[in-house]
């Protein structure tokens, strides 16, 4: 007999290659987010915000009325005046059974258009007080968090707003 005794075997190595594939990505993913919560960090201290206390939203932001309003998890959240605006910027994340999705959102306090110069692949919207910023929703990418530098620069906007 060979290595298979019949044709709906699979051999052990398989399974060892696809267990560390999985285990590599995963520390990948684990790396990528320390840097980011890093360089989100210091991105914030330039700017003069502040950590938000837990991850929940700052003050009277809400979330409701959009596609943000059933959030799983918010991370990376911040907050602080720009030019006697208050904003905030913070990472969403939304699962919904196997699959999730995320995004960065930055919130400024202001009926203004402070985004009028946003890039194409932006989206604003108006809820209550605040005005969002954020990349759409898409089937293709799940994951769409913004880059840290971008997020410095949308936020340095606002202030020259």
């Amino acid at each position: 007999m060979g290595m298979s005794d019949g044709n709906n075997s699979c051999p052990i190595w398989l399974f060892v290659l696809v267990a560390i594939f999985i285990t590599v990505l995963w520390i990948r993913y684990c790396v990528e987010m320390r840097r980011r919560r890093e360089q989100m960090r210091e991105m914030a201290s330039r700017l003069g915000l502040q950590p938000w206390p837990d991850d929940s939203t700052p003050y009277d932001l809400s979330l409701d009325g959009t596609v943000f309003e059933s959030w799983t998890k918010l991370f990376n959240v911040y907050e602080g005046r720009l030019h006697a605006r208050q904003v905030a910027v913070l990472d969403f994340r939304k699962q919904a059974g196997k699959s999730s999705w995320s995004r960065t959102i930055i919130a400024a306090k202001t009926k203004d258009d402070v985004f009028a110069h946003k890039a194409f692949e932006f989206e604003t919207k108006q809820v209550g007080e605040w005005q969002l910023l954020y990349s759409p929703e898409e089937i293709i990418s799940s994951r769409k968090l913004m880059y840290v530098a971008e997020i410095e620069e949308l936020l340095k906007d606002i202030e020259r707003a």
